[in-house]
């Protein structure tokens, strides 16, 4: 629940930091909000049917519903920097971008012995690093 409601107040923050929604100048409020709903469902089921494999935890776990959470909040991440300059298809690209990212990143920390209970350090650290970089390639 407490993702749905963080997804919701991310389309408002993303889609109201363009500083106009409606007539001609709300176009990029409307490329915002859709890039906000593609970019972290794409990433979200991505890393449900994937981390448990690429990260090695959980493997005999038959449904990870934390990495479907973390992932849809990694897929937020990573498109928040370009949610208004990209196409569709490119947020679809940075989701799973971003999901790689989130489940390479809990392999490291987990090589590392880093304990973050959380995952943030790999949500907000390493899929905003992401999402800063693809700016430049999907712009």
């Amino acid at each position: 629940m407490g993702t749905l409601i963080l997804w919701l107040g991310w389309l408002m923050f993303n889609g109201g930091s363009s500083g106009a929604v409606v007539g001609a100048s709300g176009d990029a409020a409307k490329i915002a909000i859709v890039n906000t709903i593609i970019s972290p469902s794409a990433a979200g089921i991505f890393t449900f049917l994937t981390k448990k494999h690429i990260t090695g935890v959980g493997a005999t776990m038959r449904m990870d519903f934390p990495a479907l959470t973390n992932g849809i909040l990694a897929g937020l991440v990573a498109i928040t920097a370009s949610c208004d300059v990209v196409a569709p298809w490119a947020a679809f690209v940075i989701g799973i971008l971003g999901s790689v990212t989130y489940s390479l990143a809990c392999r490291a920390m987990n090589a590392m012995k880093i304990d973050d209970p959380l995952d943030a350090t790999q949500v907000h650290g390493c899929c905003g690093v992401l999402g800063v970089v693809v700016v430049a390639f999907f712009d």
